[in-house]
């Protein structure tokens, strides 16, 4: 947690003229808060002092209820002060900070603008507008008073300080590190600004540095929980987790009612993946503050990380409602809208958070992954290559890009953002994984088992890489090892939602379609407008010659997606193999589709439109990717078309065909292989 450092204009002590009366205006400029109360509040009360005394009564009464934190009342008494002395440049430099203290950061400027009208070279008045600028996020802005107020007073640590906290929530670290010194070196018993060097220390990864800082800034003020704090969050991020708690226990212990240490500490347990416990800690914090949007937006991540996504978006929902900008909101709550398949809400969100912070390279990230489920890729690419151009040295943008540029058959293009994020970060197992995934695609057997190999070597190990292994391994016609690898990726005791979504498609490749359709079935029974389990289980249902329930599916699907021409040619087959004439359901459909675009032509071959020359034709393409997976639908298509009209050795052709023209990752090769695996009428491919 970062310090600012305000400066204060003070009261200049005034003659008393009686006993009585100088006692009180001794208490009234007394050191204690308490003291300067009760005197001044006597002394106004009294009736008895001229108006210029009155001013300077509830100013030094405004500066103690300030200093107790009672904000609001020290305002109401600055406003007397100036009241009864317009031109008081103290009291409005001072009720600009108050201002300040309780987020009124507009209201601050204007005080200190009339403080600077009042008297130009005041250093404290730019020093304190330089906050007000920074705290709406102004950085620029602040800095520039900063520098005024150096200029005018060289040796005002507290200046040096702000412009440093200002300099490294640019990201300029080294120009903030360098204003930190400067302020230690005009007080080397800063406390606030060994933390702020901390902090800056901490976001170059000089966690080191940045311990040493916190441990001195500890050492000068025991009392004080924010270097507790940010040294317990640096342990936790070192691994040392034990360490950190501990910190975070003893900030606790110093002020029990700090419901920032109860934040902090529920972020340690969420970063260690105990999420009961980080919740307890945010429950805490929000009872001590309410208005903490912060703490509601922490407590959100809890409940997403658990998978309670719309518990999640509730508290997104408070802490959208206590702060309107908070763009870090909007954007991990349109990562719980991507999580539950909800794209309209989910982009609403991220281009929110785009709009509050356009230089956020996580928000463009996480609008690309919205855009790559939505299958833009194009448009995916567009903010992925945004959030590198911001942030270039994150590994995992760059596996996020070539991901799309697969999914876009640009394998090339996908292999060399790969790369780069191994270079970046040559342990990333993610890497690897898409990597392999891409010379999948190219039909590259062997380097993808390589990159699958490498991927299996970091812990724990998702499920779906030995399945892709697998995939792989069948590619080469090594049907044991294929089998065994994807044997392996069954080795999971968890029933989670993505976990029983790769049992089900492993279990379809192996052609256990019971199995399959039962983890489908747990899956759709907890999300009934999943499309892509729906369809999942259709297949399989399709596989097993369950035609009726593969309708059944397909059908649902169409319903979901009703322009999208696939489950619409999987519910023709399944109807045609149930021996029922949907020609007028299958026509009326098909006016939904894009005419225009593939696979229209299989679509129009199916209705009798197109011949398989024609249909041959059609699916030639320059694209060379392109090309490769029209080809492949076409065979596999013109295949099922062969088989309904009972005629197994064109049929038998043409699925061996569509193994050899479709990646192995197409629902087509997955099709044709356990057409020619199980269907009676092909007999087996087995070694």
């Amino acid at each position: 947690m970062g310090s600012i450092g305000f400066c204060l204009a003070l009261g200049a002590m005034l003659a008393a003229a009686g006993q009585s009366r100088d006692e009180n205006w001794q208490s009234c400029h007394a050191d204690s808060a308490d003291l300067r109360i009760q005197g001044c509040s006597a002394l106004i009360e009294s009736g008895q002092e001229t108006v210029a005394k009155l001013a300077n009564a509830y100013y030094n009464r405004a500066n103690a209820f300030r200093e107790k934190g009672e904000n609001k009342r020290a305002i109401e008494d600055y406003s007397q002060a100036i009241q009864r002395q317009s031109d008081f440049a103290d009291a409005l430099n001072n009720r600009g900070i108050a201002y300040n203290n309780i987020g009124d950061n507009n209201q601050a400027i204007t005080d200190l603008n009339q403080a600077l009208k009042l008297r130009p070279d005041f250093a404290k008045a730019l020093n304190n507008r330089g906050i007000a600028y920074w705290a709406k996020g102004q950085n620029c802005r602040a800095i520039q008073d900063f520098n005024q107020a150096i200029r005018l007073q060289p040796d005002m640590a507290d200046a040096f300080n702000n412009r440093g906290n200002a300099y490294r929530d640019m990201g300029q670290l080294d120009s903030a590190i360098q204003d930190f010194d400067q302020a230690i070196r005009i007080n080397p018993k800063y406390e606030l600004a060994f933390n702020n060097r901390g902090l800056a220390y901490q976001r170059k990864r000089q966690f080191e540095k940045a311990i040493q800082d916190y441990s001195h800034a500890i050492q000068l003020n025991p009392h004080n929980a924010n270097p507790l704090i940010n040294r317990g969050n640096t342990y936790v991020i070192q691994g040392q987790f034990d360490k950190g708690i501990q910190d975070l226990n003893e900030a606790i212990r110093i002020d029990p009612q700090y419901g920032e240490a109860f934040n902090w500490r529920g972020n340690a347990y969420l970063h260690h993946g105990d999420y009961d416990r980080a919740i307890a800690d945010y429950d805490m914090a929000i009872r001590l503050n309410p208005n903490s949007a912060w703490a509601f937006f922490y407590r959100a991540a809890a409940f997403r990380r658990k998978g309670q996504n719309e518990r999640a978006i509730q508290d997104y929902n408070q802490a959208i409602k206590l702060n309107p900008h908070f763009a870090l909101a909007f954007n991990d709550r349109g990562i719980a809208y991507h999580n539950m398949h909800e794209d309209d809400r989910a982009m609403h969100d991220f281009d929110q958070a785009i709009q509050l912070r356009p230089q956020d390279a996580m928000a463009f990230n996480n609008r690309g992954n919205e855009y790559q489920q939505m299958g833009q890729y194009n448009r995916s690419i567009e903010d992925y290559s945004q959030a590198i151009k911001l942030d270039p040295d994150r590994a995992f943008f760059y596996v996020s890009r070539g991901d799309s540029f697969r999914m876009n058959g640009q394998s090339d293009r996908a292999l060399e953002d790969l790369d780069k994020a191994l270079r970046l970060k040559p342990d990333f197992a993610p890497a690897f994984y898409s990597r392999g995934m891409a010379y999948l695609d190219k039909s590259d057997f062997d380097r993808a088992i390589q990159d699958f190999n490498q991927a299996m070597q970091f812990k724990p190990v998702p499920d779906q890489v030995p399945y892709y292994r697998g995939m792989a391994y069948r590619g080469k016609g090594e049907y044991d090892l294929a089998i065994e690898s994807m044997n392996e990726a069954l080795h999971t005791d968890t029933d989670s939602g993505r976990a029983l979504d790769d049992k089900g498609i492993i279990y379809l490749a192996l052609g256990k379609y019971d199995s399959a359709i039962a983890s489908f079935d747990k899956l759709i029974a907890d999300n009934p407008n999943d499309f892509s389990d729906i369809f999942s289980s259709g297949r399989a249902n399709f596989y097993k010659q369950d035609f009726k329930a593969a309708a059944k599916d397909f059908e649902r699907c169409q319903q979901l997606h009703p322009t999208d021409p696939y489950p619409m040619l999987w519910l023709h087959l399944a109807k045609m193999h149930l021996r029922q004439n949907d020609k007028e359901d299958f026509l009326r459909h098909a006016a939904k589709s894009d005419a225009t675009q593939w696979p229209a032509p299989v679509v129009k071959f199916y209705l009798g439109q197109l011949n398989a020359r024609q249909l041959l034709d059609a699916a030639v393409n320059p694209d060379e990717m392109k090309e490769k997976s029209q080809l492949c639908e076409m065979d596999f298509y013109a295949a099922e078309k062969r088989a309904l009209w009972w005629l197994p050795i064109g049929a038998r052709a043409k699925f061996r065909s569509a193994l050899k023209t479709c990646p192995v990752t197409f629902v087509e090769y997955e099709g044709a292989y356990s057409e020619l695996r199980h269907r009676w009428i092909f007999g087996a491919i087995t070694k």
